[in-house]
């Protein structure tokens, strides 16, 4: 099964055994996890409440802290 699927991605001579899919794995998420901690640790990068204005955010932890409700509110007076 493991040739099957190497050959399907062109790489038969590498190894598919599950610790080397493990350590890959491993390997790729410290990688993003660096990239992710650099760029909050980025004193230059904005933190917005809400990163998607046409969606409605899954999570809204901060949107009373960065004043929203008032900002929608007054983007509605104004007709925008």
């Amino acid at each position: 099964m493991h040739r099957q699927h190497s050959a399907r991605l062109g790489s038969a001579d590498r190894d598919w055994s599950g610790e080397a899919v493990t350590a890959a794995a491993a390997e790729t998420a410290l990688t993003r996890l660096r990239e992710r901690i650099a760029a909050f640790d980025d004193v230059a990068r904005a933190y917005l409440s809400h990163p998607n204005p046409g969606e409605k955010p899954r999570f809204a932890d901060y949107a009373q802290l960065a004043r929203v409700s008032e900002w929608l509110t007054a983007a509605e007076d104004d007709g925008d």
